[in-house]
């Protein structure tokens, strides 16, 4: 289907930007962590809902693993990005892969120990957010480091689709258990 669109080759990545990806791990986990509160400190405003949790659904916290990184991401290569010489196709490529791996961690590892196994640990959960950012940037710089690219519209395009599935489903979620915010029994954002 992409045949001939995704093209690897290996790629020298320098080692600031390499750094620089792995260095922001644990900001991003302060900045996520902090996102968690922002919906219920602004007096629950429409907007701030769409991009952060508006309840306590593991759907809502996937919110905390994706503004963050895309935010810093796309920040980062508008601001040093294409001055280290990394194309906008390696660039977008490895955000998006990284970024959803990090949101597919979450719910797969969240109800592998709390359903499969029974543990319930607020600390885990919390280690969780951290270690599905983490390994997300990982897989990034691996990407990159790998060559892998598509072109940048596609890259951005799954993060334009992500965000947009965060924000529809905040007001009309599915009625399905990841949507569910166990606490209150509700689904979305209920004032």
């Amino acid at each position: 289907m992409l045949h001939g669109v995704i093209r690897m080759s290996q790629v020298p990545i320098p080692t600031d930007v390499e750094k620089s990806i792995l260095y922001i791990i644990p900001v991003l986990f302060l900045l996520a962590s902090a996102l968690h509160f922002v919906y219920r400190a602004s007096g629950r405003v429409f907007a701030v809902g769409l991009l952060t949790p508006v309840n306590e659904s593991v759907w809502e916290h996937l919110k905390l693993a994706f503004l963050p990184t895309a935010l810093w991401w796309i920040g980062y290569y508008l601001w040093r990005g294409r001055q280290s010489g990394i194309g906008a196709d390696a660039w977008f490529t490895a955000a998006a892969a990284g970024i959803v791996t990090a949101c597919l961690l979450i719910p797969m590892v969240y109800y592998f120990y709390r359903e499969g196994l029974g543990i319930r640990s607020l600390a885990l959960d919390i280690a969780l957010l951290l270690v599905a950012m983490a390994a997300g940037q990982c897989l990034a710089l691996h990407v990159l480091r790998c060559g892998v690219r598509a072109p940048a519209w596609i890259g951005l395009a799954v993060l334009a689709a992500l965000f947009l599935l965060f924000a529809v489903w905040s007001v009309h979620p599915p009625r399905l258990r990841l949507f569910l915010d166990t606490t209150t029994g509700k689904y979305g954002m209920n004032k």
